[in-house]
Formats: C-alpha cells, structure tokens, sequence
C-alpha cells in the first residue's frame, strides 16, 4: 500500500485546554571581566576587627552578565497519525457481447451479464484506507469522495449515478458466495439508493494508546471504560465506487475520476483518566 504521512509530531494545543508546566533551562556564558582598584583598611576599636574602605577606582562594578534561557515541553497534546491507502483502481464492464446463439450476454470481468463494478476493485487491499493515530489524544476522522465529470458528465445527483462509498466491512462491498468473488448489489445502486447516503461520509474515532504509561499518569479517552491500546487507536475503511457511469463513457485506461480525502480532528468531549 502507498502512505502518506498526513500529521507527522505537531506540537499544538487545543483551544480550551491548559498547558501543561513548562521545564526551564538557564545558560549563562558571559565574557571574563576584571574588577580592579586600591584602598585602605581602617581598624574597629571595639572588636579589633579590620574594615576595607572601598575605593572610589574601582571599575566595572557591577559587572554586567547577560544571562539566556529556554522553555522546552509545553504542548500538552502532540499529533501525530499516519494514513495509508491501497492503488484505488476500479473498473467497470458494461456487460459481455451478446451471443445470438444462446440467446445470453457473455459474462464480462463483472460476472455478470448486466455488467458490473469487478470485485477485483474491492478485494480488500486495493480498496483499504488505513489511519493510525499516535497521538496523545483520541482522533476522529471522516471520509469523503468528491467525484469528476468522467463518470457522470450529466452530473452525479441523478438516480443510479455514480457515488463514492465507505465501510468498515468490507463484506459489505464483496461476497464469496458460490466460490468466487462477486460484487454485492450495494455496489449497483448509486445515488439514492437505499443505504447509500450513510455510506458517503462516514466518521471513525481511534483511542490514543495508553498501555506503555505508568501509574498514575494522565490519559484521554473517548469514554471511562475505553480501551485504549494499538488495536483501538488504528482504524480500518474500505472504499467502493456504487452506481453506472453514463453510458458510452467506455475508458481503455485508468483515469483521474475524483479525489478522495480524509479530515482528521480532536475528539470532542474527551475523558481524563488517571492511569490505575
């Protein structure tokens, strides 16, 4: 799969969130000086004691020192997630050539007379969208697909055109009922069809991992009884393309039909909890 690096170690801070303290270093390199001059001492009846008079040469006093410091730590939350995907290639048969013998279509790279996407689009890689959340602070992210001209050059709010869908299962898009891999009827309906609009935008939240913290330490979760370790901060999403493309839009080669993106942000309303 290809990757991307989306947040890669951003120290920020949220809005409404304090800072944690900040560690203070000093370094102090000032140049040497020399502090010179003459004078007498004058000695205290009472106890003896001699007392230095202090002349009015004296140079360079006080000595002036610049001192520096820095402020190192600080952010309270650090971003860092990691989003990789597969090739994100599809294909769809319009169907196969009819043969006046049998009176059938010949069975295209869909399987299906009709036509169809291929089930080689959503095998499970090729379709598979991965973000990994390294954060110290649970992640929401949400899916979208922003579809071109290619497919739908009449536009894409027609009955049946062609839409961008996501899902967690990727069973959803593909079965292996009767022995090979077929498309699902999901993958036929397009816009408007029935459960396709819950699949076009979809939000994930992923946990921060807490397991390697000590005793005592503060952590965030998206709820108290949250799990939080690796399985829980990466999240998995399947891609699939649902509907036909107009028809005499036959492509020879892979093309540009639109952009998918991914849209990553604090989880809101997250739990303190102090590690047991």
């Amino acid at each position: 799969m290809r990757k991307k690096q989306l947040i890669k170690s951003m120290a920020l801070a949220m809005a409404g969130v304090l800072f944690a303290s900040c560690a203070i270093s000093a370094s102090a390199a000032p140049p040497p000086v020399t502090i010179h001059g003459t004078g007498t001492t004058t000695k205290e009846p009472t106890t003896g004691l001699y007392i230095a008079n202090q002349a009015a040469d004296l140079e360079n006093n006080p000595a002036s020192i610049d001192v520096q410091a820095k402020t190192s730590g600080g952010a309270e939350i650090v971003y860092d997630l990691t989003v990789s995907w597969g090739n994100m290639q599809f294909e769809y048969d319009f169907g196969g050539q009819w043969n006046p013998s049998s009176h059938t279509y010949t069975l295209g790279t869909s399987g299906k007379q009709g036509g169809g996407w291929t089930a080689a689009g959503v095998d499970g890689t090729n379709n598979a969208i991965t973000v990994k959340n390294d954060s110290n602070f649970p992640m929401t992210a949400t899916f979208s697909f922003e579809i071109g001209s290619t497919l739908n050059p009449s536009g894409n709010t027609n009955n049946g055109a062609v839409v961008g869908i996501f899902s967690e299962n990727n069973n959803d898009f593909v079965t292996t009922s009767g022995g090979s891999p077929s498309t699902t009827s999901l993958l036929d309906q397009g816009y408007n069809g029935t459960g396709i609009a819950a699949k076009m935008n979809p939000t994930v939240n992923m946990e921060m991992v807490a397991t390697e913290l000590e005793s005592g330490q503060i952590y965030y979760a998206t709820a108290g009884n949250a799990t939080s370790n690796i399985d829980t901060a990466k999240k998995d999403m399947y891609f699939a393309l649902s509907g036909r493309p107009d028809t005499g839009l036959q492509q020879s080669s892979l093309t540009s039909i639109g952009t998918l993106k991914v849209k990553v942000a604090p989880y809101i309303n997250a739990t303190r909890i102090t590690k047991p």
